[in-house]
């Protein structure tokens, strides 16, 4: 009797149950994977930037506390694999989720995934996966220009300044301008107005992230 040869293929697409996540669980889990203070530093940074986003994008009528801490956790995990997938650009965002894929909600997962979509092709839909994908970087402009303060602190820095700095292609040049720039597409804000909403998350936990 001959035998049939099969071919089996890994999915990285999880089909599971609906899954809560509260803030402290998702804090535990970074720090269980993070342990680089600048990089614990930037995941908060982009906590509130989300946290703020989610304020300013969503109309006060269709506000959600759970909904919002659900855009915070997404900022606090998009880049908790970073440190165990160095040297692994196209794994960045996806080795967290095939580890804690019973863990994490799908739609936290998706936008995680998605963040880093050039790498893992895993494209942003949402305005969580959008908000995500455009301010993660801009954080760090943020904090480098809070640091050219005369008190290295970010409670003076103004947008004004920081819009200036990402017209400097010579500041911070590692920075994708052109993704935080797709905030005026995909989110629907100007970017003067993003990086005013973004800075002004960043600016109430300046004494957390020490700026």
């Amino acid at each position: 009797m001959s035998k049939t040869k099969r071919n089996y293929t890994i999915s990285t697409t999880f089909d599971v149950k609906y899954i809560y996540m509260t803030h402290p669980e998702a804090y535990k889990l970074l720090t269980k994977y993070l342990t680089d203070k600048k990089l614990l530093k930037h995941s908060l940074a982009t906590e509130a930037a989300m946290k703020a986003l989610y304020k300013r994008i969503t109309p006060k009528e269709k506000y959600n506390k759970a909904e919002e801490e659900k855009w915070s956790i997404v900022g606090l995990l998009h880049d908790a694999d970073y440190e165990i997938t160095r040297g692994e650009p196209e794994k960045h965002g996806m080795r967290l989720i095939e580890k804690e894929h019973d863990t994490i909600p799908q739609d936290i997962a998706y936008a995680i995934q998605a963040h880093n979509y050039k790498y893992t092709k895993v494209n942003p839909k949402s305005l969580m996966d959008w908000a995500i994908t455009t301010c993660d970087q801009l954080t760090g402009i943020i904090a480098a220009c809070a640091l050219l303060q005369p008190d290295r602190r970010i409670y003076l820095l103004t947008h004004e300044f920081v819009l200036g700095k990402f017209q400097d292609k010579s500041f911070a040049k590692g920075a994708d301008r052109a993704t935080i720039l797709l905030c005026e597409t995909t989110l629907g804000l100007k970017l003067e107005e993003f990086i005013k909403v973004v800075l002004g998350g960043m600016q109430i936990i300046g004494r957390e992230l020490e700026l």
